[in-house]
């Protein structure tokens, strides 16, 4: 980085330290003489030669977490000097800034319509460069941002950074979901089809757009993220289409919309998607403050939905330890594709008996059945914790 690049840096961060100072009030109390008393200049051996920076104790004392960018005005007279050091140089400074930095400074950059000539004298005076070197009135905005930025970081992270930062930003396709929790937008979402779903995660802020697409059961998931891989152009009429058609269902159905979240459906289809360990780290915590709730979402975890998933090899076994009576009351009033799995599993001579069983039950107590069917999730929910079976999904391992 040239001498003049550095410079630059060290002169915002030397601007923000007497910034800060005034801001937070000097640690040791100065008197009105002392104030307005001229300030001593700095020992000869303290100035920098030329070609090299200046790493006195003062300068040490800035380079910490309250340096240059942390107040507002500082950015606005960071964006000014950016502006009049010109695209290579401000791009050169804008490397060896952080993100939080680079996001403050490139707003005000946008918000700057001009620069008066005797304000640029000024700035420049300030930070010890030529001022008659001026040669007309700089200008900033949208564009002078998006050039530095991506002179600076790639065209790719220019346009992140201009997207968080714009004052048009609102204006961006979809912005209005970003007012939403992720779990609202999936329920927007949740009955669209691939594509337009792609379609409005890809203009969703990215730790939002992170958060619907860890969410999606898996299948979907991979073909969003396919789609959003090679997804090009889309055109205005298009996404007009879509954010009227999402923004007229939040219109009509906004109550709904806050209400039909089911937290503890939504925390166990999360869990589903994350390595067992962290699941059970989650639910121990979870049990130490509430151990019902707890439990209730170790249910949602495992249902019968779950029971299908799990390789007949590994079934067999465990339904061999379990009653004929026991499993004809589960199978009462459940789903054909469960019965199967279940039936194909055991002897024939058991199925058999299963089947008499069923047909000799007559009406029991809801209470029983329930109770009935969830010992026999337990014990499978039991062994998958302990190791002892997978599912074919590989959510429990």
């Amino acid at each position: 980085m040239g001498m003049k690049n550095k410079k630059a840096i060290e002169a915002y961060k030397l601007q923000s330290f007497d910034q800060k100072r005034q801001e937070k009030g000097a640690e040791q109390q100065v008197t009105g003489d002392e104030k307005t008393r001229p300030k001593p200049a700095l020992p000869q051996e303290d100035h920098p030669a030329e070609g090299e920076i200046y790493r006195g104790s003062r300068i040490n004392s800035i380079l910490d977490t309250d340096g240059f960018f942390k107040t507002g005005y500082a950015h606005k007279r960071a964006a000014k000097l950016l502006l009049l050091l010109g695209k290579e140089q401000a791009a050169a400074v804008l490397k060896h800034l952080s993100e939080e930095e680079v996001e403050k400074v490139t707003a005000e950059i946008a918000k700057i319509k001009r620069i008066e000539r005797e304000e640029a004298r000024k700035i420049l005076q300030d930070f010890g460069s030529l001022a008659d070197k001026i040669a007309a009135t700089p200008r900033g905005g949208i564009q002078v941002a998006r050039d530095m930025l991506s002179s600076a970081l790639g065209e790719a992270e220019a346009e992140k950074i201009i997207g968080k930062v714009s004052p048009y930003a609102e204006n961006k396709p979809f912005a209005f979901l970003n007012d939403l929790d992720y779990q609202q937008i999936m329920l927007l979402l949740r009955k669209e089809p691939v594509h337009v779903m792609s379609i409005v995660v890809s203009y969703l802020e990215p730790r939002k757009a992170s958060q619907v697409i860890e969410s999606l059961p898996p299948e979907v998931q991979a073909q969003v993220v396919k789609r959003i891989a090679r997804m090009g152009q889309v055109s205005p009429e298009v996404l007009s289409s879509i954010e009227e058609s999402l923004r007229e269902r939040i219109r009509t159905q906004g109550k709904v919309v806050a209400e039909e979240i089911d937290g503890q459906s939504v925390l166990a289809d999360i869990l589903k998607h994350m390595p067992l360990n962290d699941e059970n780290r989650i639910l121990e915590s979870l049990e130490e403050k509430n151990r019902e709730l707890a439990e209730h979402i170790r249910e949602r975890l495992f249902n019968f939905e779950t029971v299908l998933e799990i390789p007949d090899s590994q079934l067999q076994g465990f339904l061999y330890q379990y009653p004929d009576r026991d499993l004809a009351v589960i199978l009462k009033g459940k789903s054909p594709e469960l019965e199967d799995k279940v039936l194909r599993n055991v002897s024939q001579r058991r199925r058999d008996f299963i089947q008499q069983e069923r047909e000799s039950l007559g009406p029991m107590r809801r209470s029983e059945v329930d109770r009935i069917t969830k010992d026999f999730l337990s014990f499978l929910r039991e062994r998958a914790e302990r190791g002892e079976l997978t599912l074919d999904s590989d959510e429990l391992v």
